[in-house]
């Protein structure tokens, strides 16, 4: 947050991508004590760290007292993952351990950030993020695609439903292919 708060790199970032949408100077929030933990109406919320997903150094927000993740970035509804941060087997290896962790809490609500706005919040989440690492991966590491315009047609194919082919797109063009 702090990196992607400063200068040039918050403008290119956010203010060229949102206009009118966020605020021409950030605010950043306060660091969480060292427990990680705050509450809301008596609910303890606890940040965990759950290591490199869709960017470096992801959390998810867990409450127990309701079995409740807010995923973040980490956990996707039925939209294109951004993966242009997850561009090799070992990348897209460590979200997937990422999401294992989460699912090793057994939450009952998940809460993807990224997600179509009827869509139902719900473990299933963990899995369907976890299986489009898979497939991704797959279709890179067996050669079925060796550049993006075959791998968008082939995940367009495969996850006819998602939305948000921007992220396909960018997520294409930073792929190791073989």
């Amino acid at each position: 947050m702090k990196h992607d708060g400063r200068g040039d790199a918050y403008a290119q970032n956010w203010i060229t991508r949102f206009p009118k949408q966020v605020d021409d100077v950030p605010v950043l929030a306060d660091a969480l004590p060292e427990s990680d933990e705050f509450l809301i109406d008596g609910n303890v919320c606890k940040a965990i760290s759950v290591g490199h997903t869709d960017g470096p150094d992801s959390t998810v927000l867990w409450v127990p007292s309701i079995k409740l993740i807010a995923g973040g970035d980490v956990v996707y509804g039925d939209l294109h993952q951004m993966l242009m941060a997850a561009n090799t087997k070992e990348l897209r290896e460590e979200w997937i351990r990422a999401l294992e962790t989460v699912q090793a809490l057994q939450p009952e609500i998940v809460v993807p950030a990224h997600k179509k706005l009827h869509e139902l919040t719900g473990p299933s989440h963990l899995e369907i993020t976890k299986n489009y690492l898979k497939d991704a991966g797959d279709i890179i590491e067996k050669g079925q695609a060796r550049d993006p315009a075959t791998f968008q047609r082939i995940m367009t194919q495969k996850y006819p439903s998602r939305i948000g082919q921007s992220a396909l797109l960018i997520s294409s063009l930073f792929q190791k292919y073989t």
